[in-house]
């Protein structure tokens, strides 16, 4: 996304990243009417790869979203966090995320408990790229992987 529009236009979209089952997204969060509306980007498909999820403060499904920069931060440095302190930070980042973005983090969070096993700890200097404090889930869902070079349509 970044490198299809300006830092400016990048920062006013409210970059965040959506983790799902198995999944990590990159999307954004739009100021609409009143109410913050999620997108995800689908980086799997051809033509337009944004997808709607709806308005943050109704999201009913397991997931979750975190501010990209927090994101980042966290990928950054997960390998010192201790690992009985990997809870802390994690609902350090999800909750300051979701008081922004207007997310019922508590609901979503026990979706996500009874619906599926998380790490709470884990040695991350040793963990799969795709491993994140915030994943969930398993990879199962995902039918092919997808090579994408550029996104068509944004």
């Amino acid at each position: 996304m970044r490198s299809t529009v300006s830092a400016t236009r990048y920062l006013e979209l409210r970059p965040v990243v959506i983790v799902g089952n198995g999944t990590i997204q990159p999307g954004y969060v739009q100021w609409f009417d009143h109410e913050y509306i999620a997108y995800k980007i689908d980086m799997t498909v051809s033509g337009e790869g944004r997808h709607a999820l709806g308005k943050t403060k109704a999201l009913s499904f397991p997931i979750r979203i975190i501010d990209a920069n927090d994101f980042l931060i966290s990928e950054i440095f997960k390998q010192y966090f201790k690992p009985d302190k990997v809870e802390a930070v994690v609902q350090q980042i999800l909750s300051g995320t979701a008081e922004r973005y207007q997310i019922p983090i508590v609901s979503l969070e026990f979706k996500i408990e009874n619906a599926f096993a998380t790490s709470k700890t884990k040695e991350w200097a040793s963990a799969p790229i795709s491993d994140t404090l915030f994943s969930f889930g398993t990879e199962e869902n995902i039918k092919t992987r997808v090579r994408r070079i550029t996104i068509d349509n944004f």
